[in-house]
């Protein structure tokens, strides 16, 4: 799209129709991601006036994401092609070791756990990335979908996309801040603000409140009911802020004048900030520089890059959003929850079971009703007086149906009983319950590869940003030293090595890290480092000081033969 810049009454107007555009779903999803949420966290729509026996949902869902990913099993491999200069190898070996473990240290390997495990009960999660110059670190934060919106639902690929906004709040005294830098300040008195949190929930009485008689057509006037006296707290999960907060969008828009990305901030209530090509002719004029320098004109973030990683496990062809796999398993709840509780209904009868009084002369309710408690007795003259309990008949598979729930969840996540570690009838041997693993995980490993974008996204992103801000300098086999920056190709490719993000992968790289080393395929450093065990930097330090070792031995004893040693040349001589 074009976003014109000389008017600005005209570039206002696009900008915000194109983050109405993008937020015109925000409302409708918002709920589903609230109800999703709901089942996730209480295994009920509403956890104020329902409790559940057990929330299998959460259980399994957590399941799923654990053979998904592991953030101890993640490590990346950089490489840069097979006919490149030796030098570049080894500068693309030290810039993959050092990237894997700030991938760890940043903290990013254990939030894409958290976006895996999220992507699964909303349907998409995303991370945003970017780096602390105070904290002289990369940092990332957790997107919720409810708060982001892209131009066209029907593209899938958030690269492919003509615009998207992510929308955020900020206490009032921030905001404030934003717009007297942006020479607004006559614009502050308009500022929007919200108190407290922006989920405002009715208090716990009221929501479990009976309304009888309202005031009107609606319940915003006087309202009449009944609501309990005394109620239980319940966990809600969900901060609460006592102050003022203002509602911040950033519209990200592709520019095709300069074939890249343009970003416009706007403060509630339509209050456009900044537009980013004027941001960046600031600063170049600021340091002295030409901006073309930042070799961007429009892009405040990197030329050509936005900062947002979208994970979405369950994508669908023609929605961006993908399918939600926590929609697949709320009508599993629900089952669950119906069969609890009338296994424990029929308990609770077997234990305490109701009874049939017959015969009894003067005994009232409250006494039948108390009757069978600690130190009750009745006492009747007549003959054929006598209490039959009434215990309903105990079926002999209680429990089945809701193994069988069980076994449908697994069913629906693309699992089965072997892979998740238990015995299965029939098997006779490790290789056999091997293959039986292999066979039957097709489809959740389907999903797991799936997952490999996302995160290769984000180490590109990482390393890119790595190489423009960090000044730690990096040291090769050889000993020589350089910053990330000084990287001397842009031509590398980067993957998560050998699936290794996922546990169900993790047996298939050690088993063919040993074939390649027995093969002599690769040395004894590239198989720590493909089997990436704890310690791996202080063993692969070892190797190469044994290797050392060996090569100094190895020279000294190739001079010694040629100079004549004992051994060598000298006994032949005195032989002669």
């Amino acid at each position: 799209m074009i976003i014109p810049l000389s008017n600005k009454k005209f570039r206002d107007n696009k900008v915000l129709e194109v983050r109405d555009i993008c937020l015109s779903s925000r409302e409708e999803r918002r709920s589903l991601y609230d109800l999703r949420r709901r089942f996730f966290l209480y295994g009920t729509d509403n956890n104020r006036t329902e409790s559940v026996k057990f929330n299998r949902l959460q259980a399994h869902l957590d399941l799923v994401a654990s053979f998904l990913y592991a953030a101890d099993y993640a490590k990346y491999d950089l490489s840069v092609g097979q006919n490149k200069e030796q030098a570049l190898v080894d500068q693309a070996l030290a810039l993959q070791d050092h990237w894997n473990d700030v991938f760890r240290d940043s903290g990013l390997a254990y939030l894409a756990g958290d976006a895996m495990l999220w992507s699964l009960v909303n349907d998409t999660m995303f991370i945003k990335m970017g780096w602390s110059n105070e904290r002289r670190q990369l940092y990332g934060t957790l997107v919720n979908p409810a708060n982001f919106g892209v131009f066209d639902e029907s593209n899938t690929d958030l690269d492919h996309q003509e615009a998207f906004t992510h929308r955020y709040r900020i206490p009032w005294d921030n905001a404030v801040v934003r717009l007297l830098r942006a020479g607004l300040k006559d614009e502050i008195k308009k500022l929007g603000t919200t108190q407290g949190t922006e989920r405002a929930e009715y208090p716990p009485v009221f929501q479990a409140l009976m309304i009888s008689a309202t005031g009107g057509t609606n319940i915003t006037g006087n309202i009449a009911g009944m609501a309990p006296a005394v109620f239980s707290p319940v966990p809600t999960y969900e901060p609460k802020n006592d102050f003022p907060t203002v509602e911040f969008q950033e519209v990200w828009m592709w520019d095709d004048v300069h074939d890249d990305y343009v970003v416009c901030t706007i403060a509630q209530p339509d209050i456009i900030l900044t537009d980013s090509r004027e941001t960046i002719a600031t600063l170049g004029r600021r340091s002295e520089t030409d901006p073309a320098n930042w070799n961007t004109e429009t892009n405040p973030y990197m030329a050509g890059e936005h900062p947002f990683v979208p994970f979405t496990p369950f994508t669908l062809p023609d929605f961006f959003w993908g399918e939600a796999h926590c929609d697949r398993l709320i009508p599993l709840q629900r089952w669950t929850n119906e069969r609890l509780d009338q296994i424990a209904e029929i308990l609770e009868m077997q234990v305490d079971p109701p009874k049939a009084f017959s015969g009894f002369m003067g005994l009232n309710d409250e006494k039948a009703g108390a009757f069978g408690g600690p130190g009750t007795w009745v006492l009747d003259q007549l003959p054929n007086a006598k209490v039959e309990p009434m215990r309903p008949e105990m079926p002999q598979d209680l429990f089945t149906e809701f193994k069988e729930i069980g076994s449908i969840f697994l069913e629906a996540s693309g699992l089965t009983e072997t892979v998740t570690g238990k015995g299965e009838a029939g098997v006779r041997g490790g290789g056999h319950a091997k293959q039986l693993a292999a066979t039957g995980s097709s489809r959740i490993r389907k999903i797991a590869v799936n997952m490999e974008q996302p995160l290769v996204k984000m180490g590109d992103l990482g390393i890119k940003l790595v190489q423009r801000n960090s000044k730690e300098k990096l040291r090769v086999k050889s000993g020589e030293q350089f910053y990330p920056a000084q990287f001397a190709t842009d031509d590398w490719n980067l993957r998560i090595s050998g699936h290794s993000h996922s546990p169900l992968f993790a047996n298939e790289s050690r088993e063919l890290a040993a074939l390649l080393l027995k093969a002599k395929s690769i040395d004894r450093e590239m198989f720590i480092r493909m089997l990436n065990p704890p310690g791996a930097d202080a063993m692969i330090t070892g190797i190469r000081k044994m290797v050392a070792q060996e090569n100094q031995m190895a020279q000294a004893a190739a001079a010694a033969k040629a100079q004549g040693a004992p051994g060598g040349g000298t006994r032949g001589k005195k032989a002669a």
